[in-house]
């Protein structure tokens, strides 16, 4: 699937656009979407972050109970295990590994995210309660309650062979969202923690419901350092990012209604339900500076990372409701989430922010860079649409609430340029997203309908819709020959945009039933196409605004301008 984005054009402007698109031809477009290559039904159940090794292998983790299979490889497991499994660029397993627990033990474990280094060794972090076992090195949660959730680091080397395992905690939960590996090879992560929490010899004192922590190991797993940031509410860091100087960044979410949160000597007041931060710590672990986003509403970062470009900025991703700010651009949600991307300086100066989302619950996922600085992001959505730019997305899914997945990419001006979608009738969500060096992206996430569709690939889900069935998913660069035709818009195509009196459409299937809605999902036209596709639909008597025009599975979105 894929769509183009069609900038808003008045008047004889807008003429005078598609004329020039119709006179260069589709080269006009720009980069071609990425396609589809293929998927599969990972081992697992509950699917975490995945990462690219330099060699272009993918690394995978997760979550599985009684047995897994990877390729050859089956685990197995008297309850809930961390996986780590390692695939090659063509989705074929080379191996997969998992913790120790004892069979009548009080030992569970989940992992979160993974990373590599130069070398190819695979790093892994997630939770774990009572006792866990790494070869010879055993974890045991603060308290050995299993209750509660303790942070668990592991390196592997490239062949899969457990090489060290630490933990860090106390009494309560703590859990870890991202981790990052520096040019050095030191390991650093983020979450959140119900504090006390020990990390090696340093001991973080919460002073909420929970708050923010980052930490650095040595490559040898040694603890260097670790501090926390928050106040009275609940604060946890969700994504992770590290320079070429040992400088951390950290993105996430704080406090509740004028509550505050700490960053070192810097404060930060949410003027809402929640908002979200992005801050930056020095290589010895000093929070160097640290800025808010957001409104009135609720406000959280998800995922940053640095530009490849010569700019050294940041990118956010995150999900947002009702009016936000970030420096001085204002974003306004459709629905009841959208999600944003922004970039920022790396001393904390705003420099834009663009949004996408529909009616319903839209929610982001992780955010890489290509070579070029461009961003790819992943997420799912709830509602009948999600709109990026120009370009709405329908949702296949037949269940209320239902979400589908979806992969953009955005320019590093921060302009939608496409965006693909896979779903099914009923929910899908993604988890992760990891780039490689030949800009391609691999997908991670779930899927509960019987079968799910990305491109020539259709994955099956025998225990649907009662369980979730993890998979990965790669998407690239379509071959030389079929650039061309990928980058040309989908065949329903709507004229004028704006529109003042009518609509023209064309490139329906004959007879087909078109609907226009309005900016509320509510339907406010329809018709029929004639035998040779097209149809009119009069919208001079309508409210000036934005609508999405659909047949099937097909949206345009038009701008009803006033006089």
């Amino acid at each position: 699937m894929k769509n183009v984005c069609i900038p808003r054009l008045p008047g004889l402007t807008a003429l005078i656009f598609w004329f020039t698109l119709l006179l260069l031809g589709p080269t006009a477009w720009g980069q071609a979407p990425l396609a589809w290559q293929w998927a599969i039904v990972s081992g697992g159940g509950l699917p975490g972050r995945p990462a690219v090794d330099a060699a272009g292998n993918v690394l995978t983790t997760g979550s599985f109970v009684g047995s897994a299979r990877f390729g050859n490889t089956t685990l197995m497991t008297p309850t809930v295990n961390a996986f780590v499994a390692k695939l090659t660029r063509a989705g074929v397993y080379e191996w997969a590994a998992s913790a120790t627990i004892a069979a009548l033990g009080t030992g569970r474990a989940t992992g979160v995210t993974t990373a590599t280094d130069s070398a190819g060794n695979v790093y892994v972090t997630g939770t774990f309660s009572g006792t866990i076992q790494f070869d010879s090195v055993s974890l045991t949660e603060s308290g050995n309650s299993g209750l509660y959730t303790d942070v668990f680091v592991a390196k592997l080397s490239p062949a899969g062979a457990w090489q060290w395992a630490v933990r860090a905690g106390g009494l309560r939960n703590e859990v870890p969202t991202a981790l990052a590996i520096d040019a050095r090879g030191a390991v650093y992560l983020t979450g959140n923690f119900v504090g006390p929490a020990a990390f090696g010899d340093t001991t973080l004192t919460g002073a909420g419901a929970a708050d923010v922590f980052v930490a650095k190991l040595s490559r040898e797993g040694a603890w260097q350092w670790a501090t926390s940031a928050g106040g009275t509410g609940y604060d946890s860091g969700a994504g992770l990012t590290v320079d070429t100087a040992g400088n951390a960044y950290v993105t996430g979410t704080f406090a509740r209604f004028g509550r505050t949160a700490l960053f070192g000597r810097t404060t930060l007041t949410s003027v809402g339900e929640a908002d979200a931060f992005v801050a930056r710590l020095s290589s010895a672990g000093a929070w160097s500076w640290a800025v808010r986003a957001g409104g009135t509403s609720d406000e959280s970062g998800r995922s940053l990372t640095l530009a490849s470009d010569s700019t050294g900025d940041l990118l956010v991703l995150g999900d947002f409701t009702g009016v936000a700010t970030f420096g001085t651009t204002l974003l306004r949600s459709v629905g009841a989430q959208d999600i944003f991307v922004a970039r920022l300086t790396t001393t904390g100066t705003w420099r834009w922010a663009t949004e996408a989302g529909g009616r319903g619950t839209d929610r982001s996922s992780q955010l890489v860079v290509d070579r070029q600085g461009q961003a790819y992001v992943a997420g799912d959505f709830a509602g009948s649409t999600i709109i990026f730019g120009d370009t709405p997305l329908l949702n296949a899914s037949t269940m209320p609430n239902g979400t589908d997945v979806f992969v953009a990419h955005l320019s590093g001006a921060g302009n939608w340029e496409w965006v693909v979608v896979a779903g099914g009738s009923e929910n899908e969500t993604a988890s992760g997203l990891a780039s490689d060096s030949t800009d391609s992206v691999y997908l991670t996430g779930s899927f509960s309908s019987p079968t799910l569709a990305f491109g020539p690939t259709t994955l099956p889900n025998a225990t649907a819709p009662n369980a979730a069935r993890p998979f990965l998913a790669h998407l690239a660069p379509p071959p030389l020959g079929l650039a061309a035709e990928t980058t040309r818009p989908a065949a329903l195509v709507l004229f004028p945009n704006p529109a003042h009196h009518a609509i023209a459409l064309s490139g329906l299937a004959a007879d087909a039933a078109v609907t226009l809605l309005d900016a509320v999902g509510r339907v406010v036209r329809t018709g029929r196409a004639t035998a040779a596709g097209t149809l009119t639909l009069p919208v001079a008597d309508l409210p000036p605004g934005v609508y999405v025009a659909r047949t099937g599975r097909l949206a345009r979105r038009v701008v009803v301008a006033a006089e």
